[in-house]
């Protein structure tokens, strides 16, 4: 008897061939999205600073997303569990690139705010309801499949969208006789940003309602629902205050520990999104061999010595390894990770729980970077990443002591009975 290929190729191709319409449109949104994502981080910034802002604002521009998340995450939930996935996504799914074209086309600093924040508002809709969609959508034995294809496709193939925004920029810059670092260069950039977002929205209106919607099934008791979306959403919460304490400064510490330009450090943070893309692909063979809630925490906790490493580390090679190793495993946890979380619940509540999933990442990757800049004025980068190496260590441990006595075959009868 032959042992288990660690990447089963012909069971995922077997997968693959099995998503139907549904599972491909929601997987060509999520490519033209990282694109998206890439592009305009790799460019906005820098054109908010062409145009004569300073860093404060900048910085207030990028909160507003972040508080848009924040505000709209449950609301956006709770409707799409009320009215369908479909109806949201395409609201949000039209929307996002027209409001993204309005915060190319103003200069105003107040349009800006408020566009910016209108634009992380829609943005979330995908968020929130794309992901209960996607997993409705799957069949049961391809669910892992496809969150691991849509996290390559986001992570992995997103990068792209950094690099072709960087050689429009360039050639715009060319053909108008100005620096590729002038605002009307970098403006080019973010069309082509919108114009990917364009595409992307091309699939809502293809899309089916997918999901049980079992309406006669008993709503759970409000203290059991409440204590079931506590014991997922407190790990949750301390995985993203350490992993924003320490991938938010990922850059500044390249600079400052090593005195990298921007290039090299580019180059290191795009290698690691390609390799986290990739691994994400070998996801779905482990978790069927050790289940899925275990090869999620196993994973995370793998991360962990390598958060570690970046913290001590005074050479250059070590720390570039354990970069991309850190990225890589957290992003092969991610499938799993998503797959575990949505079939805890029933259809019912899976939009509202992703909702506020949405909640945990914003005050993770606010208080986590804030705590974590706060820690590196008394013992600098060392300090800082220690204890958010800590933090992420606790958090995926409390997952497993909140689930680990509730196999991976309970979770049918989870979505059944509407709670767990």
């Amino acid at each position: 008897m032959s042992s288990p290929r660690l990447f089963a190729a012909g069971a995922y191709v077997d997968a693959v061939r099995a998503f139907n319409r549904n599972v491909v449109l929601l997987l060509s949104v999520t490519a033209a999205r990282g694109m998206t994502i890439a592009a305009t981080g790799a460019v906005f910034n820098l054109y908010l600073h062409a145009l004569g802002f300073g860093t404060p604002y900048i910085g207030l521009v990028n909160a507003t997303n972040a508080l848009a998340t924040l505000v709209v995450s449950v609301p956006l939930g709770y409707l799409a569990d009320r009215i369908g996935r479909r109806p949201v996504l395409l609201l949000g799914g039209t929307l996002y690139p027209f409001l993204f074209l309005a915060v190319t086309l103003t200069r105003s600093p107040a349009a800006i705010l408020v566009l910016s924040f209108l634009f992380g508002g829609a943005a979330t809709a995908y968020w929130v309801a794309g992901v209960p969609l996607l997993y409705s959508s799957a069949g049961e034995r391809e669910r892992v499949h496809a969150f691991s294809i849509n996290s390559f496709l986001l992570w992995g193939i997103g990068p792209l969208g950094a690099l072709l925004a960087g050689l429009v920029v360039e050639a715009a810059g060319h053909l108008l006789g100005v620096s590729p670092s002038a605002p009307d260069a970098l403006r080019f950039g973010l069309f082509f940003g919108v114009l990917v977002s364009l595409l992307g929205a091309v699939p809502y209106p293809f899309l089916e309602e997918r999901g049980e919607h079992v309406h006669h099934e008993t709503a759970p008791p409000i203290r059991q629902l409440a204590g079931l979306f506590i014991r997922l959403l407190a790990p949750d919460l301390l995985l993203a205050i350490g992993l924003g304490g320490l991938v938010t400064f990922i850059q500044l510490y390249y600079a400052l520990r090593f005195h990298l330009d921007a290039g090299p450090i580019g180059v290191i943070l795009a290698v690691g999104g390609v390799t986290a893309g990739v691994g994400t692909l070998f996801t779905p063979s482990i978790a069927a061999r050790f289940g899925r809630l275990r090869t999620a925490v196993w994973l995370q906790w793998s991360t962990v010595p390598f958060m570690v490493v970046l913290a001590a580390s005074m050479l250059l090679p070590p720390s570039i390894l354990a970069y991309w190793l850190l990225v890589t495993l957290r992003g092969m946890s991610d499938p799993v990770y998503t797959t575990f979380v949505q079939e805890r619940v029933s259809d019912r509540y899976r939009a509202r729980l992703t909702g506020l999933y949405s909640v945990t990442y914003s005050i993770g990757f606010s208080f986590g970077p804030a705590t974590s800049g706060e820690l590196q004025q008394v013992g600098g980068f060392t300090a800082a990443f220690i204890v958010a190496a800590a933090v992420y260590f606790v958090g995926s441990s409390l997952l497993w002591l909140f689930f680990r006595k509730r196999p991976d075959s309970e979770a049918a009868g989870v979505q059944r009975e509407g709670w767990s």
